[in-house]
């Protein structure tokens, strides 16, 4: 199986408008309407009539970048079942675009029953060409909804870059190259897709351990005060200041974390795992060779360890199915502490009885690092 990630532009709507001209004041009108703040007015009709008059064009035509990228590769992976997961900006007119692309696409599996097409559409908020929230809030979204499609899993992953705004291109083809997703492309003049080749990037690790709290706090999303840092963590001594930007906001300087330096954040977090627990419990979870398998392959995962956490009492616990193997922990301030694991079920069900305190745990906690395996 496949996963097409494709980003989802407004080609369709510019190319419809180069042969006919019956739904520019639709299109007008609609250009530059966010999706996310369009609750109150819905432009239901507008939809309608757009949609009406442009699926046939493009079910005839397939005049779009869009569509004609995707052909290519379902030509190129034509033994794979294939998801298509259409990535759009915050304007209805990309969103319109994905709803025609998804009907096309899933009536496409009655033509080709052999051949099967599941279609997603999300949608990133604030990704808006001309709102100086894209730089500020768009990237960081649209960098997070990679990730949480991927789920740390990049290896049946594609890229395909030929639609939507031009301005993701270079964060989309950074976050590709260093997750190993192969990035297509083709030109809407030409015939030929573009694989783009993988380049090898270099990390410097050592700067995301040194400044892990600082890196943890910025990846929120909320600006921070830049003197803060300055007088806390001697930040700038050789933090690269072009993975930050800085913004004033009544006299006071904040600093938040530039997309591209958010990018680098989520690969560390993809490759290296880190949490907090007391000493005895990391001179435990040594002799515990399940336990540190895990923690390695499957509890690292946000996905995975939220659906297989319950509570317990007043307990979080991990509980890995069918098996004996626990984790007891808990999350404070984005930071994970883990006070208790188990191989033995028995034994970890005789704790639950038990209280515990999260100031003690988080006062005697170390900070600890492994190296993720994805499996």
């Amino acid at each position: 199986m496949k996963n097409i990630i494709t980003t989802v532009g407004t080609s369709l709507f510019t190319n419809y408008l180069k042969f006919n001209n019956n739904i520019k004041s639709y299109y007008d009108l609609l250009e530059k309407e966010t999706y996310s703040n369009n609750s109150g007015k819905n432009f239901y009709d507008e939809k309608r009539k757009i949609k009406e008059l442009v699926l046939p064009f493009a079910q005839n035509k397939r005049d779009s970048a869009e569509l004609k990228s995707l052909e290519k590769l379902f030509l190129k992976f034509k033994e794979e079942q294939i998801i298509i997961t259409f990535i759009c900006s915050d304007s209805i007119l990309s969103n319109l675009a994905a709803e025609i692309y998804s009907e096309i696409l899933t009536d496409r599996n009655t033509k080709y029953p052999n051949f099967v097409v599941e279609v997603k559409i999300d949608y990133i908020k604030n990704l808006i060409p001309f709102d100086q929230k894209f730089v500020n809030e768009g990237l960081s979204q649209l960098i997070y909804k990679l990730e949480a499609i991927c789920g740390g899993f990049y290896a049946d992953k594609i890229l395909n870059i030929t639609g939507g705004f031009k301005g993701v291109i270079p964060y989309l083809t950074i976050w590709g190259q260093i997750n190993k997703v192969p990035l297509y492309y083709i030109f809407e003049e030409s015939e030929f897709l573009i694989n783009i080749p993988q380049s090898p990037i270099t990390i410097d690790y050592n700067l995301f351990e040194k400044y892990y709290e600082v890196f943890l706090e910025l990846s929120e999303s909320v600006e921070k005060p830049k003197d803060k840092y300055i007088k806390e963590n001697n930040l700038f001594d050789d933090f690269p200041s072009d993975l930050l930007y800085e913004i004033e906001n009544d006299g006071t300087s904040l600093l938040s974390l530039d997309p591209l330096g958010l990018i680098y954040w989520r690969h560390y977090q993809s490759k290296f795992f880190t949490f907090y627990a007391p000493r005895e419990v990391l001179e435990e979870i040594e002799n515990q060779p399940n336990v540190k398998r895990i923690l390695a392959t499957k509890f690292h995962n946000d996905i995975i360890r939220k659906n297989k956490t319950e509570q317990k009492g007043e307990h979080f616990v991990y509980d890995d199915g069918d098996n004996p193997n626990r984790i007891y922990y808990f999350e404070s301030h984005r930071k994970i502490y883990i006070y208790k694991t188990f191989q033995s079920e028995e034994l970890a069900k005789e704790f639950i009885k038990r209280s515990f305190s999260k100031d003690d745990i988080i006062q005697k906690s170390l900070k600890t690092k492994i190296e993720v395996k994805n499996v």
